[in-house]
């Protein structure tokens, strides 16, 4: 009888590695044990995945002892990880690694990071789970990594408990002070920061610009501790989407910027407490500009080539003329919307816009096609 010949093992490494990539990771590391030329891939694969290892996590957690079990159980399913970093040959390059979940330790956590980032790492996600009062700080490695694109940190366990006070919750945290000591980073395209606590909030208002983001597209921040005062002027941004932040003030200057969400971002002012956002973005496309509440100073650039407004503020009883201002200055600075979603004002805003014409000088009624009170 003629022996089966492995014709999958005859196919070039590259196309392999494409293979394998379609294939959940756990199943690669189980199925490589089969052939010498599958163990020698597995130790050599370019896309480490670990995102779908465990089950999925519960969208929230209201007590800290259903957190235990569920670490309990990310420690077990992710055990093998560390022992696929450290058998990997040096020379072996890794393009992506995505990892969601909990290992034993966070020292192990950081030894793996550094791990990847020792073999050129291009795609670095990390969706961390941890304890209750637990401080995992991003490894100095990272900041110097200079073959890094793209960057996703998420506190997963921030997201989902609900309950806990704030001083108690785990804390991921993302230094800018290292980030200005280091040129690591100037070579990132993508950022993403949920849930993350922001270091040297002082040291923000020279951060996002060329010294230190040269080469950013896009830039997403949700849910993140410890900043209220943010200033971007990377020259290549095109992308840009702040959630949820709890700001004082917002200076945007992109001359490439063509997509700006800025949603859950501002209260309305009460006291001395003063806010204010300046935005200059000529080449700006879609803008949303939702559940904010009004600012105290408001100064908008032109939108030329703006094509689709969404605007939604957190109304008071009464809508003052602040509130009517800045909407004012925001349409005002739109002259090309087809596409526009004024929801919080109906009548009152479309009243404005159709009837009071000379408050809108650059504003274009005509090429509105769709709108929506």
């Amino acid at each position: 009888m003629t022996e089966a010949r492995d014709r999958i093992s005859d196919l070039p490494d590259e196309i392999l590695h494409e293979i394998f990539s379609l294939v959940p990771v756990k199943s690669v590391a189980k199925n490589s044990a089969l052939s010498r030329t599958w163990s020698r891939l597995w130790a050599t694969l370019p896309v480490l995945d670990f995102n779908q290892v465990c089950p999925p996590m519960p969208k929230r957690l209201d007590h800290a002892n259903e957190l235990q079990v569920v670490l309990d159980e990310q420690v077990e399913a992710l055990a093998f990880i560390p022992r696929v970093l450290f058998s990997r040959p040096e020379n072996s390059n890794i393009n992506v690694f995505r990892f969601s979940g909990r290992l034993m330790s966070l020292s192990c956590l950081e030894d793996c990071i550094c791990r990847v980032v020792n073999h050129r790492i291009g795609e670095l996600q990390l969706n961390l789970l941890m304890a209750c009062g637990e401080r995992f700080d991003l490894p100095h490695c990272v900041y110097e990594c200079d073959s890094l694109r793209s960057l996703t940190l998420i506190n997963a366990t921030r997201i989902r408990l609900r309950s806990q006070p704030e001083d108690s919750k785990p804390r991921f945290c993302f230094s800018f002070s290292l980030v200005k000591a280091t040129s690591g980073l100037c070579s990132l395209q993508a950022l993403t920061l949920k849930c993350v606590d922001i270091l040297d909030d002082h040291l923000t208002t020279d951060l996002f610009s060329d010294s230190s983001f040269p080469f950013l597209q896009n830039l997403i921040m949700k849910t993140c501790q410890g900043m209220t005062h943010l200033k971007i002027s990377c020259s290549k941004l095109k992308d840009m989407r702040v959630v949820d932040m709890n700001l004082n003030s917002l200076d945007i200057s992109g001359s490439r910027l063509e997509n700006l969400t800025v949603r859950f971002c501002f209260e309305n002012p009460s006291g001395d407490n003063k806010s204010r956002v300046n935005i200059f973005a000529p080449n700006l496309k879609v803008f949303r500009w939702q559940f904010n509440g009004y600012t105290d100073d408001c100064s908008i650039q032109n939108f030329p080539r703006l094509n689709a407004f969404y605007m939604h503020y957190w109304l008071e009883d009464d809508v003052s003329n602040v509130i009517i201002k800045n909407v004012v200055k925001l349409l005002s600075a739109s002259s090309q919307i087809s596409v526009l979603d004024i929801q919080s004002f109906g009548l009152l805003l479309v009243s404005l816009l159709f009837f009071f014409p000379s408050d809108f000088t650059c504003f274009e009624k005509t090429m509105v096609t769709s709108l929506s009170c």
